[in-house]
């Protein structure tokens, strides 16, 4: 298997970002290697319209909060934002965010580099690595250009779009207050059983079950796991009316709850979400309370 792209694009850009320093007028050298963490809940409110589905298609309730789309009706997983923060000082960090949306944008994350500069001080452009989980329960509303963009996500919602870059910014400067001595590492796993082919034009099966990983560690304990995993966030349908961290979060909890200790895990997606989740049959199940559709094919790509 050839080692992923991700892979050899992380530990290169770590080495850059935290041994040379990403602007040139820093005049301290870097210092002692520094990890934390933080979680925040996207202020998306029940009742607003998910993204990417193409929504507007399906009948539903309406709300004050979604515009073309039909409101959402439940929340399975709340939206989150999550950061991870390696650092050896300002000017030699590198500044993981992951949002619980279907994709993010250059004017999203201009937006939050420039709150962020107005709060501490400092340009975080180069430093800052943002991507989405790529589920389509998350909200929208996010994008202020109209036309077939209100078709893609509803229509504009500017408080929306105002919380969330302010909540985004919240979660950053928390990674970064919770900043204590730490270390890193690297390892590449493998876990093909929980993809499937989601085109399949060709009548062959594409699946990449690479698992990148960079773990952070502090006081000998693994505090996060960053990683990248192949598979489109869509267990979920358009007439489910959910909000939700679909798959991939389900496959962080998974993880986080292997552990004894408090962990935070930071999904990001790959492919670009052509590989579409599976449920192998090996996923054993226990009897319980009876679950909307999917919950429970998220739950098994997250054990696998």
């Amino acid at each position: 298997m050839k080692t992923p792209r991700l892979l050899l694009f992380l530990v290169p850009m770590l080495l850059i970002a935290l041994g040379s320093g990403c602007r040139s007028d820093e005049t301290e050298g870097p210092g002692p290697l520094q990890v934390g963490v933080a979680t925040l809940r996207i202020p998306a409110p029940l009742g607003i319209g998910t993204a990417g589905y193409g929504g507007f298609t399906v009948a539903g309730h309406p709300s004050p909060f979604c515009d073309l789309y039909p409101a959402t009706e439940r929340i399975h997983g709340h939206p989150e934002l999550r950061a991870a923060v390696i650092s050896r000082g300002p000017g030699h960090e590198v500044i993981f965010l992951r949002a619980d949306m279907v994709g993010v944008y250059q004017q999203l994350r201009r937006s939050i580099v420039l709150e962020l500069e107005k709060r501490l001080g400092r340009d975080l452009d180069d430093a800052l690595i943002f991507g989405g989980t790529h589920t389509h329960s998350g909200p929208g509303r996010l994008i202020g250009q109209g036309g077939v963009f209100d078709l893609i996500s509803d229509a504009f919602f500017p408080e929306f779009y105002n919380r969330t870059v302010q909540a985004a910014a919240d979660v950053v400067e928390q990674a970064l207050d919770d900043l204590g001595p730490g270390r890193i590492g690297h390892a590449l796993a493998n876990a093909p059983e929980a993809q499937g082919d989601r085109r399949c034009e060709d009548g062959k099966d594409h699946v990449n079950g690479a698992v990148p990983l960079l773990a952070l560690e502090r006081a000998g304990k693994i505090i996060a796991t960053v990683f990248s995993y192949a598979v489109h966030g869509t267990v979920l349908g358009r007439e489910d009316f959910n909000l939700s961290r679909e798959v991939s979060g389900a496959i962080e909890e998974a993880i986080e709850d292997r552990f004894e200790h408090p962990v935070t895990a930071l999904f990001f997606n790959s492919w670009g979400g052509d590989i579409s989740p599976h449920t192998p049959a090996s996923v054993p199940f226990r009897a319980g309370a009876e679950q909307p559709g999917g919950y429970d094919k998220m739950e098994a790509a997250g054990v696998v």
